[in-house]
């Protein structure tokens, strides 16, 4: 039997940044953007052909950016990529999975098929679409266009090569603390009826002084009290916010440092205050779906070790 070539270690700092980039800058991008919708023929919609956004397109752009450095960092590194390919571990090819001669093909090469599969029904889409210039450049609420889309399965592949490096392993939790913390409190203060980004001087850092001016500020149509992050949609921020409490929930079960597990309670709890105050029905669906399966995986451990999940 053919052995795994042992791949070896990468210098992991180069290869982190766009991760650290796109987990630490680009979810707290907010900029003003105006832009022409081409829907003023369109019935259903009051538009006069313009419109303005603060929370998608910018983050859209720079999503960009940041997947067109990792597409570089991966051709330029295509020879650490095959052999991370070809080392990846292998599923047994159906006919016969127990017999030890039986076919298998490569977890990489299976991943970078699915990949491949999504990126052809993305590019039909795009191709037999009525409407070209909303898939390629987006429109109003949803700049997800083709290209991020492209993005999207750029990023996946890049994960699945260097999230493997063990240093890299160790940081992407610690991004997404530090992100959570932050994300939190600006759900705080949604949730408190304090929105950070209605507040004249912050609106100043993210509006240029001449639209500020005309306006007289912006006005959000957002309710009071209800919580949407910087994403744009409560729906979106509730979705997020399950999630992180998933994976907060995750790692608790398996902490039993008390300082750790004490700042992983604060960010579950800073989370579920703006899960609450999304009022998001996909959100509370995910989280409880999300912590029933964590219950059921971590069953024994939680009946053996239950006292130690919280703190004393």
């Amino acid at each position: 039997m053919k052995k795994k070539k042992k791949l070896p270690p990468k210098p992991y700092l180069p290869y982190i940044l766009p991760i650290a980039a796109l987990l630490l800058i680009q979810p707290f991008i907010v900029c003003f953007h105006l832009f022409e919708t081409r829907l003023e023929n369109v019935l259903w919609t009051n538009s006069d052909g313009y419109s303005t956004d603060l929370y998608l397109y910018w983050k859209a752009i720079f999503f960009l950016v940041i997947s067109a450095w990792m597409l570089a960092l991966l051709i330029w590194d295509r020879n650490y990529v095959k052999e991370c390919i070809k080392n990846a571990n292998a599923f047994r090819l159906p006919k016969n999975p127990q017999s030890k001669n039986a076919k298998r093909l490569p977890f990489g090469i299976l991943f970078w098929l699915l990949l491949c599969g999504y990126l052809i029904l993305v590019l039909l889409s795009a191709l037999t679409s009525d409407y070209p210039a909303y898939v390629w450049e987006g429109s109003i609420g949803q700049f997800e266009s083709t290209f991020v889309l492209i993005g999207y399965i750029v990023t996946g592949f890049y994960a699945y090569v260097y999230c493997k490096e063990p240093k890299i392993q160790k940081k992407i939790p610690c991004f997404l603390m530090l992100q959570a913390e932050v994300m939190g409190i600006i759900g705080a203060f949604q949730f408190a009826g304090h929105d950070l980004f209605a507040l004249p001087f912050v609106q100043r850092l993210f509006i240029p002084a001449d639209v500020l001016k005309q306006s007289g500020g912006i006005i959000f149509s957002m309710e009071k009290n209800r919580v949407y992050l910087t994403l744009y949609n409560p729906n979106y921020a509730g979705i997020y916010c399950a999630c992180m409490i998933a994976f907060f929930f995750s790692l608790l079960f398996s902490e039993h440092r008390l300082w750790k597990r004490f700042i992983y309670i604060t960010l579950i709890g800073l989370m579920a205050v703006s899960l609450i105050g999304a009022q998001s029905k996909t959100g509370m669906i995910i989280v409880f779906l999300a912590l029933f399966f964590l219950l059921f995986l971590h069953k024994k451990s939680v009946l053996k070790h239950w006292r130690t999940l919280v703190p004393c």
